[in-house]
């Protein structure tokens, strides 16, 4: 609600003290938003007062009761009115028994009575609705004026502008920044806002989808508001980011931005000999459904160093978005075993895999190193016995160079992507 406080007596012109047509300007009050409007006018033994708010295709007359200190209150519902530039005239009662600029319900015509014949009618109320609230404005002040009018009158301009709201741009980011996501917006001050953000594919995974609130602020130019979002248990996703009001005011804000792997481009000062690194995967024996088991392997690459991990379909054809898929993908870190050697590993439950060939790529964050194996998974162990016989060969040779492989799922296009970069950047 945008309230106008009551402010002390409005005094009149010096040269006609019966009435003020200084045209007081009122603060914005937002389309949507309620307004209230209190105002003190000078008391006399009549306490009536007529309210005439109009702008385009707009005009509403109203009597309202002069309360003992001389002040009149009076509240708008903007929602139904057009955006726009209104004006707001308080008509105090004279001395006579009625109004002298008068509106009678019946004709729907406004009239100066201290006018004789055809030229006491100003216009009609359909001749309002197409007039310009400026050329009414004019009018009925002129008349105000007209001699032996006794009606005291207050003059005030109201901006009605659009409701909105802007969002900065949020840029994509790697899983488990804290992005501070932040915008503008003409609604008011303490206005509570709704923000919510979700994945572009559906899941019903909690921590994938964020919801919170902020109060708009008072900014430099303009009314801002901001809130902080954190992506650490957000999935490799495109998101749409929502910003409303929690008030009835029918307003929305969209846009989208991409969650994508942890990934490091590495710099032209770290780009060392990487044809001499290597990292080898052990055998993978077949497995079958419901199987937790661990890949495992060794390499020259320092502990601590990321690489990345793929599992994926051999024989998985890629749909739509948020079709069926199956496979795993990760980051582990290579660490230095007791005996010298530097290892990794990655833990792989099955029971996320649909029964298939499965691939196994892995790929070094630093240096784009990559190597490759497979497995097989059974829907059970008789199956699983059948395709031991094929075996799974493992493939320590060190493979630096890329090797066309068949395309992933869905869930590891994102991490292939800074894949193929680290590996541009490698041919350069």
């Amino acid at each position: 609600m945008v309230s106008a406080a009551c402010g002390s007596p409005v005094s009149g012109r010096t040269d006609n003290p019966q009435f003020n047509t200084t045209i007081v300007s009122l603060s914005p009050v937002v389309r949507g938003e309620h307004f209230s409007f209190c105002e003190r006018i000078p008391v006399t033994a009549v306490p009536d007062a007529r309210i005439w708010i109009f702008g385009k295709n707009y005009l509403t007359i109203d009597t309202l009761p002069v309360k003992n200190n001389g002040s009149i209150n009076f509240s708008l519902d903007t929602s139904n009115l057009s955006a726009g530039q209104y004006y707001i005239l308080v008509q105090k009662l004279g001395t006579d028994s009625g109004f002298d600029i008068a509106y009678d319900n019946h004709s729907q015509k406004v009239s100066n009575r201290k006018k004789i014949g055809e030229k006491q009618v100003l216009f009609t109320l359909a001749e309002s609705r197409t007039m310009d609230p400026r050329d009414m404005l004019t009018i009925l002040l002129r008349e105000f004026e007209y001699p032996g009018i006794g009606d005291q009158v207050y003059a005030y301009s109201l901006e009605v502008p659009e409701p909105y709201i802007t969002i900065d741009p949020v840029g994509d980011h790697a899983v488990g920044d804290i992005i501070n996501i932040t915008g503008t917006t003409n609604l008011p001050v303490n206005t509570m806002l709704y923000i919510s953000a979700g994945p572009g594919i559906f899941t019903n995974y909690e921590p994938n989808y964020f919801i919170g609130q902020t109060p708009v602020i008072q900014g430099q130019k303009s009314n801002i508001w901001s809130i902080v979002l954190n992506t650490s248990r957000f999935s490799i996703d495109e998101y749409g980011l929502f910003v409303e009001p929690l008030n009835k005011n029918p307003l929305i804000e969209y846009t989208k931005f991409n969650v994508t792997p942890k990934c490091r481009i590495p710099q032209t000062t770290l780009q060392e000999n990487y044809a001499n690194k290597m990292i080898t995967l052990d055998q993978i024996t077949p497995h079958y459904q419901n199987e937790s088991f661990t890949i495992t392997g060794t390499t020259d690459l320092p502990p601590g160093d990321e690489l990345l991990i793929e599992v994926f379909s051999l024989n998985h054809t890629l749909g739509p978005k948020g079709t069926d898929y199956s496979g795993a993908v990760g980051v582990v870190n290579v660490r230095e075993e007791l005996t010298g050697k530097n290892i990794w590993s990655f833990t792989v439950n099955s029971s996320d895999l649909k029964p298939d060939d499965y691939k196994v790529v892995v790929t070094s964050y630093r240096y784009g190193t990559s190597n490759d194996s497979s497995f097989s998974v059974s829907s059970d162990k008789i199956s699983n016995r059948l395709s031991s016989i094929r075996g799974a060969a493992a493939n320590p040779v060190n493979s630096p160079s890329p090797k066309p492989s068949p395309l992933p799922a869905v869930i590891v296009v994102g991490s292939l992507l800074c894949t193929v970069l680290l590996l541009l950047m490698r041919e350069r």
